[in-house]
């Protein structure tokens, strides 16, 4: 198993913690979304907000975990550009085990940040304060992360200088 699904499975499995952990110290309502200045703008129960989270923790896991194995064993298509040089015999393995590394580690970095805004939702709830400014700088690291790893996917599947 690659180190990115391992990890992928590791956060998966610390976040099922999070929400065990800080389901009982929660109130019955809870700040569940917050506005652009970090003020709640809407409310639920630690279960329909739970409940959310883990759903998008499982579809994580299905898209960044499951698909790259079918991906891998061919048992899925992938379209690239350039498709017939990159999916030709001699190099179809390289370019499937490529495009599932990259799923891979974006699945990482997709958890990573779930993670992580669930804490800043948990602090701001247990300390009836506004969400910390620090989620901003989460979704901008995210976002460059995914801007960069988009480029250096593309540049690695451009046309071949045949």
């Amino acid at each position: 198993m690659q180190l990115s699904h391992k990890l992928c499975f590791a956060l998966a499995a610390l976040s099922i913690v999070q929400a065990a952990y800080y389901y009982p110290q929660l109130p019955d309502t809870m700040a569940s979304h917050f506005d652009g200045a970090g003020v709640v703008n809407d409310w639920s129960s630690p279960v329909g907000f739970f409940a959310v989270v883990l759903l998008v923790v499982a579809l994580n896991l299905f898209v960044f975990v499951a698909l790259p194995h079918l991906i891998v064993a061919g048992r899925l298509r992938v379209n690239l550009p350039h498709r017939d040089y990159w999916l030709a015999p001699e190099r179809r393995e390289q370019t499937r085990a490529r495009i599932a590394g990259f799923l891979g580690w974006f699945g990482v970095a997709s958890l990573l940040l779930a993670v992580a805004v669930v804490q800043l939702v948990m602090d701001a709830n247990l300390a009836q304060a506004p969400l910390s400014p620090v989620v901003c700088w989460l979704l901008l690291a995210y976002f460059v992360y995914v801007l960069v790893s988009l480029a250096r996917l593309f540049w690695q599947f451009r046309k071949p200088a045949v």
